[in-house]
């Protein structure tokens, strides 16, 4: 009797599995948009700020902050060199002036990492995190102006 229920059990179980409507879309879905590599250099960037930004203020961790400024330096000066997908966005008259906003933008972003590089060469932690609070307002600015936005 207990291995009728149990069978019972089981095939009403399955029955019940396979009527279930399939779920065709990831609960996430992935982002359509190839990842350019301006993208690429944006996207580690990024990954090196989110870390800075938990770690600035601790003079002990002063030399992997600097490391990090190291590779935002690095990034910023090559996603300086590329050109922002928004340009698409942009009348071809405008495009040099476009370009040039861009490239004052990234600018004031590298000095900026310039002068926190310096403030941690300092064991100045006080100064270093102002400038981080003031580098994700110069992020915010940049991205409004010079990211595409994503649909």
């Amino acid at each position: 009797m207990k291995f009728a229920r149990g069978w019972v059990g089981l095939v009403m179980g399955l029955v019940l599995a396979t009527n279930l409507p399939a779920q065709t879309e990831p609960a996430h879905p992935e982002p359509t948009g190839e990842v350019t590599e301006l993208g690429q250099w944006m996207d580690r960037m990024n990954s090196a700020f989110r870390k800075l930004r938990r770690q600035v203020v601790l003079a002990e961790h002063n030399a992997a902050s600097r490391e990090l400024v190291g590779e935002m330096l690095l990034a910023a000066a090559k996603a300086r060199e590329l050109t922002p997908e928004k340009i698409a966005d942009v009348p071809a008259s405008e495009h040099e002036e476009f370009l040039a906003g861009y490239r004052a933008q990234m600018d004031k972003l590298i000095e900026a990492l310039r002068k926190l590089d310096a403030a941690l060469a300092e064991n100045d932690n006080a100064t270093a995190g102002e400038i981080v609070r003031d580098l994700r307002g110069v992020q915010r600015a940049g991205h409004q102006d010079y990211k595409k936005d994503r649909e």
